[in-house]
Order: C-alpha cells, then structure tokens, then sequence
C-alpha cells in the first residue's frame, strides 16, 4: 500500500531541493527559501485537494439522467451539445462562485448497441476548449455496459457552459453517463 503523504512529502522535498540549486547560484538564499517554503505550502494545497475533496455527481438525483447521441454517420462525432440532464439542468449549474470545477470521472450507465466503442470528448467555452476524452467499450446493452474512466483534465472555469460530443461505430447510437467532479478556489 502506498503512503500517500509520505510520497507527497518526498516529491515536495525533490522540488524545493531543484529549487534550492538554482538558488544556490544567487546571493539571496534567505528570500529563495522562504519563496520556496511558499511554493511548496501552495503545491501541497493542490495535491490535498486532488486526493481529498467533496465528490459531486451529475445528474443529481437517482431520477435523472444524462443520456447523449452518437452522430449521424457511423464513426462521425455529433456536434457539439451543451451538458444537460432530463429536468434539464446544465452541469455548468452545479458551479459555484468563487470556484472552478474539476471532472474527476466520466461514467457509463447504459448504451443502445452492445459491443460497440463509444468516444465521447468534454469542451467548456463556446470554443469549445476541449479538457478531456473518454472511450468506452459496451457489454451487452442494458447489462455488463458499467465502465468508469478517471479524469485529470485542466479546471473548468465558474461559469463555462460544458459541453459534450459523442462518437459510435453505430450511427445515431444512444448512450447514458453520470460525471464526477469537485469543485476548487478560484
């Protein structure tokens, strides 16, 4: 088993101490450490924050669903469309001010053609700033589809629509997700 805070700490030490050679060469070394010490207080702010958060999840509700649409053409992506749930809900909704959302895994629920590959990409902006993709191979539709992919895309800045497009080797091919995420201070 590894130990998450022992291995946080050694990688902390192996960047204040690259820091503290190029240090080395200046004649401030008082003001580089205290800088460094800084660095390293914020860095192990983000890691903590990577492996300890307040896991959300979209939809919401057992009720809810998220259900998207392949394009039109086997192997084509759809267009682009903006994150939704059934009430409809947009996932950029479940932002909250002051903070930026990260995706930390797409889930699959349920898919309309069995054993069949499934690429979904993620966008925030209306750009279309993608963050990240996702490929799922489906079971047995209804049955065995169940597959989870983690996420370490960039942060979605408060207040960016969100948007998905879907890829299946079936034209038109349904599938239902479910997102996690957590939210960070700006």
């Amino acid at each position: 088993m590894i130990n998450l805070g022992s291995e946080i700490a050694t990688i902390s030490q192996s960047i204040i101490n690259t820091i503290n050679n190029t240090a080395n060469t200046t004649t401030n070394t008082e003001n580089v450490t205290t800088n460094n010490q800084t660095i390293l207080g914020v860095l192990n702010e983000e890691i903590d924050t990577e492996f300890h958060h307040n896991t959300l999840i979209f939809p919401e509700y057992s009720g809810k669903t998220w259900a998207l649409t392949a394009g039109a053409t086997n192997n084509v992506f759809s267009d682009w469309a903006e994150i939704v749930d059934s009430e409809p809900v947009a996932l950029s909704d479940r932002g909250s001010p002051n903070y930026h959302m990260h995706i930390s895994a797409v889930v699959l629920e349920d898919a309309s053609v069995k054993d069949k590959i499934y690429n979904v990409e993620i966008a925030y902006s209306n750009d279309y700033t993608r963050i990240t993709r996702c490929r799922f191979m489906t079971g047995n539709a209804k049955e065995g589809a169940s597959n989870v992919t983690k996420v370490r895309a960039e942060y979605i800045p408060n207040g960016e629509p969100i948007f998905y497009r879907l890829q299946c080797e079936t034209a038109n091919a349904t599938c239902q997700l479910h997102i996690r995420f957590h939210l960070d201070p700006n």
